[in-house]
């Protein structure tokens, strides 16, 4: 923080770019969690929006990728003649 000319603090009141420069892990988030949302939810006593976001991103979209990639996978394997090659 910075000092003004009095030997005080200055007080700055964060805005959305504030936000965007000093909290790197929300921008840079590789599945765009907004954990902000959950913490505004929490601390707002709003309980049930927190785990409503929390629980479809982690319980049903991660899941949901995860079956989709494995059957791609399962389905390449048995197109290409399955492993054939000992390791």
């Amino acid at each position: 923080m910075k000092k003004n000319h009095s030997g005080r603090f200055r007080i700055r009141i964060p805005d959305r770019t504030w936000y965007k420069e000093n909290i790197g892990c929300e921008n840079a988030c590789p599945v765009n969690t907004r954990a902000s949302r959950y913490i505004s939810a929490i601390s707002h006593g709003d309980y049930d929006r927190a785990f409503q976001s929390f629980y479809v991103l982690h319980f049903v979209v991660f899941p949901f990728l995860t079956a989709v990639l494995m059957a791609i996978h399962f389905w390449r394997v048995r197109k290409d003649g399955g492993i054939s090659d000992p390791l």
